[in-house]
């Protein structure tokens, strides 16, 4: 039996790629909008007309992915209503009020916030922000994975917005993962202390402690780290893998080495890796890494790697 991983096999739905579209070409404008127009008082009608959809829909379940392209439409909804209104086309003269920060890239990307605050985004995530915050708090918006340092700020809580959860703090250095296509949203504190919100349910991290909310169940679990600072080797251009399964390790590899993967023995789709790679590393190198600790083999024909 072959099996052939390609774009197609993990291709996105067209929903997604609209949802995608709508977020890399926004460019909002916003007047000061008043109490009755902002962000908390905006996502509250927002997620309750999803809400009151949902509920005309009892008995059928909504499948995962659909439930996952409504939360990017309730980001960019949400967006458009704290800017007020849509831009269809060509922008005037003033400058945007929000920005929206794209790492299409494979290593992380340095983001600094109006306040100073420093952001490492990692490879395909999303960081929407406003160009200056407003006199309450400090928002952002998270779609993929993000290390923060934030600046200390007693009067402006800091507040991560990523899936269904709130992240506030103070000053501090924590990571997000909030990626659209997996159902788990990851908090890792290295430093300082947050609060880790969802509805009426809140959780406040110590330093070396990880927050994981699964979006199915709406649970948060909280647990101590021998090493929280291996969930951010990433912003040294160290790609860790912590149990992943065969299939995410080579769609990784086919974006960082341009290469295509052929698995021609069903069984390799059991095995998962766990250890470290750098992204400089040669492929090769690599590829000895997975053949000497899982007891595969690889073939070499051009841009195809036969996995036997």
């Amino acid at each position: 039996m072959q099996i052939r991983i390609d774009r197609k096999k993990r291709k996105r739905t067209n929903d997604d790629t609209i949802a995608d579209r709508w977020i890399d070409g926004i460019r909002l404008h916003s007047p000061s909008p008043s109490e009755e127009h902002s962000a908390e008082k905006a996502l509250e009608r927002l997620m309750g007309r999803i809400e009151a959809r949902e509920r005309t829909h009892a008995g059928r379940r909504r499948p995962k992915r659909d439930r996952r392209v409504w939360l990017a439409a309730a980001t960019v909804i949400l967006l458009l209503t704290v800017g007020g209104y849509w831009l269809l086309g060509s922008v005037r003269d003033t400058d945007p009020a929000f920005v929206v920060a794209s790492n299409n890239g494979e290593r992380a990307r340095d983001i600094v916030l109006p306040d100073g605050s420093a952001v490492k985004l990692n490879a395909h995530s999303k960081l929407i922000y406003p160009e200056r915050f407003g006199s309450k708090h400090r928002e952002v918006f998270l779609e993929g994975e993000g290390f923060f340092e934030v600046t200390h700020d007693k009067r402006h809580p800091f507040i991560v917005r990523a899936g269904e959860l709130n992240i506030k703090v103070l000053g501090t250095k924590f990571d997000v993962k909030a990626d659209s296509r997996d159902s788990i949203i990851t908090t890792t504190l290295i430093e300082g202390a947050v609060r880790v919100e969802h509805g009426g349910e809140s959780v406040t991290m110590a330093p070396g402690q990880r927050v994981a909310y699964d979006v199915n169940t709406g649970r948060m679990r909280l647990t101590n780290l021998a090493d929280a600072n291996r969930d951010t080797r990433w912003t040294y251009g160290v790609w860790t893998l912590d149990d992943t399964p065969l299939l995410d390790v080579c769609d990784r590899i086919e974006r960082l080495y341009g290469v295509n993967f052929v698995i021609a023995n069903e069984h390799l789709l059991e095995k998962s890796f766990t250890g470290e790679f750098h992204l400089d590393e040669p492929i090769d190198s690599i590829l000895r890494t997975m053949r000497a600790c899982e007891s595969l083999d690889y073939e070499k024909r051009g841009k195809n790697i036969i996995l036997r």
